[in-house]
């Protein structure tokens, strides 16, 4: 190449031919061809010819930035499919959660508003309990029960605890009679609900009809 062509066309000229010669014929840059690129070489004017290339560059760099996302579409496609069934499993693990807590509310209400002997037992006298220590209290009452007892405990007052062989314990909270329970014996008491409170209860030793207030405390 003449040192005439390269006093013309300059420097960046001459790389850019021969660069173009190099390539096989088409796009050069992306969006850009050799047509182009030798249109902007074979200007005169240096500064109408740096304009020429720097308008190429502008166009190759959008046609880049063009093509970009639509290369990368098939991966676009792939995550949001990929969410999007995240999405519908998890609508579907909190929409099965809904249904079985509704299934066990129902059953709950269900069993409170027919309970079941062992429930009833369950809640008899538990009103007095510590909160955390009640059970379910179902609609359904039972007024009295009659269980074995399995051991006395006397208080310094002189009142007593019972063990009941259903798992309760009661405890006298007032003065009475003395109910007459042997700690060596194996004895019955049966246990009533008030007739003014159902929240005040009374135990009976039937061997003698001795009856003392109470209170369930297990």
């Amino acid at each position: 190449m003449s040192s005439a062509y390269l006093h013309r066309f300059g420097p960046t000229a001459v790389l850019s031919v021969s660069l173009s010669l190099m390539m096989p014929a088409g796009m050069l840059w992306a969006g850009v061809t050799q047509a182009e690129l030798q249109r902007c070489a074979g200007l005169a004017d240096d500064s109408a010819r740096l304009d020429c290339f720097d308008m190429l560059v502008s166009k190759s760099a959008s046609a880049t930035a063009a093509e970009s996302p639509t290369q990368d579409q098939p991966n676009l496609e792939r995550q949001l499919a990929a969410e999007q069934q995240k999405a519908q499993r998890l609508q579907e693990e909190l929409e099965a959660a809904r249904l079985e807590r509704l299934e066990d509310e129902e059953a709950r209400t269900n069993a409170l508003l027919n309970p079941s002997q062992e429930m009833m037992l369950a809640a008899f006298g538990a009103e007095n309990l510590p909160p955390h220590q009640q059970p379910p209290l179902p609609a359904k009452k039972i007024d009295q029960i009659e269980a074995g007892v399995l051991g006395i405990t006397r208080l310094n007052n002189g009142w007593i605890q019972v063990r009941l062989d259903n798992g309760q314990s009661w405890e006298q909270i007032s003065s009475a009679r003395d109910l007459g329970l042997r700690e060596d014996s194996r004895q019955t008491v049966i246990i009533k609900r008030g007739w003014l409170s159902d929240t005040r209860y009374s135990m009976r030793n039937p061997a003698n009809n001795h009856i003392i207030p109470v209170q369930r405390i297990e």
